[in-house]
């Protein structure tokens, strides 16, 4: 055999053996049965915060860089400009917060960041539509006119953030804000079907004020429903109001409503009345219930008016409840 032909052979050879070596190494330090390793790499969901950590990073070096070198600074500067120019959605969503927040030594700027995250929401950033929508929405007032209530909902919907599979707090938020425009009519007519959809996935994603205008839509509605089809849906107004009922105290009073009404067994009227002084205790909103205040009253046996009271004594005492606010608040990625 040439000499050469061997030299080739050898040089293919020790090229094998290096990827070996590698392979071997990288399974000597992630265990091949790990679950967790292997769901790490196969999860495509972990990359997107990933890359929009790496987009702050590159602005927070930005300013960093002012006292290293002179070329270092307009490197890091023309690769920002890059993303932005390519429209890179993590980046446009970073450049967002940083305006609406004067970060890394930039000028705060609420209309350049509403302008940052509509083109990210353009291209599908699910977090920058809710970002945008949200600006637009707190910038009215709550109470957007017409052709801005438009713009938000098309904001929501393009961006993804508020189809119906999204999970998390941000979908959650984002779909409480969906409702809240259409069962008030914002966009140019009330559509109740519309805001109880939104409602339901903003309750089953944990927002609390998405919870209780859910289980209330849901209580008024559901003795309509035939028998056959009632059953799942009182169930789940049960378990969510039972599983939420301190978070809130309308969603307490809420629960007292649904004793009454029959839809959680009572006896005697104990259990409403329980609810109701609970949630009135908590500092319930005026209004939260569809009964009115004079629903509590005393209950005709002394003994059991008694056991009542001892009962919402211990009750508070076991669940020392503060008063919070549930406020719709931005997906912030830098910070």
């Amino acid at each position: 055999m040439p000499r050469h032909a061997v030299i080739a052979l050898l040089m293919g050879a020790l090229q094998v053996w290096s990827v070996i070596g590698v392979a071997s190494a990288r399974a000597e330090s992630a265990p091949r049965g790990d679950p967790v390793v292997r769901a790490l790499r196969q999860s495509e969901a972990d990359k997107a915060p990933s890359v929009l950590n790496q987009a702050c990073d590159l602005l927070r070096r930005a300013e960093n860089s002012r006292e290293a070198s002179v070329a270092e600074r307009q490197r890091l500067l023309a690769e920002i400009a890059g993303k932005l120019r390519d429209e890179q959605p993590a980046m446009l969503q970073a450049r967002g917060d940083a305006a609406r927040l004067g970060l890394y030594g930039l000028p705060k700027n609420l209309k350049q960041a509403e302008r940052f995250y509509t083109l990210a929401a353009e291209r599908q950033s699910a977090e920058s539509g809710y970002n945008a929508a949200l600006l637009l929405y707190l910038n009215s007032r709550q109470k957007p006119d017409q052709a801005t209530a438009k713009h938000i909902l098309n904001l929501l919907q393009k961006s993804t953030i508020t189809h119906y599979n999204v999970k998390g707090i941000v979908a959650a938020q984002a779909h409480f804000l969906a409702a809240q425009i259409h069962a008030q009519g914002l966009a140019g007519r009330k559509d109740l079907g519309k805001a109880f959809l939104h409602y339901r996935v903003s309750a089953r994603n944990g927002y609390v004020p998405g919870i209780y205008r859910y289980l209330r839509m849901l209580s008024g509605s559901v003795a309509k429903l035939p028998e056959d089809e009632r059953m799942p849906h009182v169930q789940e107004m049960r378990a969510m109001a039972s599983r939420w009922k301190w978070a809130s105290p309308d969603i307490m009073r809420l629960m007292g409503d649904l004793h009454a009404a029959g839809w959680v067994a009572d006896k005697d009227g104990f259990y409403a009345q329980y609810h109701w002084r609970l949630a009135a205790r908590m500092g319930a909103t005026p209004g939260a219930s569809v009964r009115t205040p004079d629903a509590i009253q005393a209950l005709p046996d002394p003994a059991l008016e008694r056991r009542l009271n001892s009962a919402v004594e211990a009750a508070l005492k076991q669940n020392k409840v503060r008063p919070r606010t549930y406020k719709l608040e931005f997906a912030d990625v830098c910070s």
